[in-house]
Parts: structure tokens; sequence; C-alpha cells
């Protein structure tokens, strides 16, 4: 949370989204499932009085909301999983695809005199899954097509799959 919150004070326009790639699903931690993230950037549409993390200073509401709706949808996911024996194989390959498909959104949504630098970090602490190789690597290939660059933090063994990126 720390280098999401770092990136979303460096500059007002960076956008954040958290995807957490569980062995059951894979799902958008930030903008979590009941607010856009156009809530948290001030969109016209939302009311004023608005405030998700009760501050009333006006400067830190943006980092406090997005750790509280983190926090929220990891206790959501955990208390709603159901894991059975040693099963630690992760939906990685369709959580980047899913980044894949935001990122997309996001390009689609911007002016046209804007850029837009994409980048995926991936922090994995599971291990490797045979079975999703093709399916990551046709994710790979298609964020490489995109310019999008994938870096990764791997908090166990070495990844095999997330060297070849």
């Amino acid at each position: 949370m720390v280098l999401g919150n770092s990136h979303l004070f460096m500059n007002r326009s960076n956008k954040l989204a958290v995807i957490a790639s569980h062995i059951q699903e894979s799902r958008f931690l930030y903008p979590g499932k009941n607010g856009r993230l156009g809530d948290f950037f001030g969109d016209p549409g939302n009311p004023p009085e608005f405030n998700p993390s009760g501050s009333k200073d006006g400067k830190y509401e943006l980092l406090t909301s997005a750790n509280e709706v983190i926090v929220e949808e990891i206790k959501d996911l955990m208390t709603k999983s159901d894991i059975k024996g040693q099963h630690t194989e992760t939906l990685l390959a369709g959580s980047l695809a899913k980044a894949l498909c935001y990122i997309h959104r996001m390009n689609k949504e911007i002016k046209d005199n804007q850029e837009m630098k994409s980048r995926i970090l991936v922090i994995k602490a599971a291990e490797d899954s045979a079975l999703q190789y093709m399916n990551f690597m046709n994710v790979i290939f298609a964020a490489q097509k995109q310019n999008i660059l994938i870096d990764a933090c791997v908090l166990d063994s070495d990844s095999g799959l997330l060297q070849q990126t």
C-alpha cells in the first residue's frame, strides 16, 4: 500500500488499480466493487459531501480511502475463500489479463492530447502453475504489443514464468 500511496502522491493525474490474484478468483481491490476509480478523484457526478476517509483538511483523502478500500476488499476476499488442502496456485494469468483490460479501458477514456504510460507490478508469493503457461504467455505477448512494462517482485522461490517477462 505504501508503493501505491507513493504513486498517487507523486502526481495528481496518477491512477492506481490493485488486483488480487487468489486461488479461487481474480478481483479488483482498488477501485473496489462499491466504487469507481473516479469516485476518489473528484468526478463532477460525485456529491461533494462524499468523504470516505472522514478527513476535514482535504490533504490525504485519496490515500486514506485507497488504503481503507484495499483493506476491506482483502478481508472480504479472505473470508469468502474456501481453501482445501495444499492448493497454492493463483490465477495470475487471469489477473494480468484483467489488468490489461483495465489499462485498455483507461486508454480509451483519456483525451487525444494526453499520453498514458502504463505499468504493471506483480508481487507474487505463490508457486508457478504449469497449467497457466499458455495463458500467461499470451498475456505477456499482449502486454509487450501494447508497450506495457511488467515488473515483478517474487517473495517465494524463483518464478520461471515471470523471468520470461
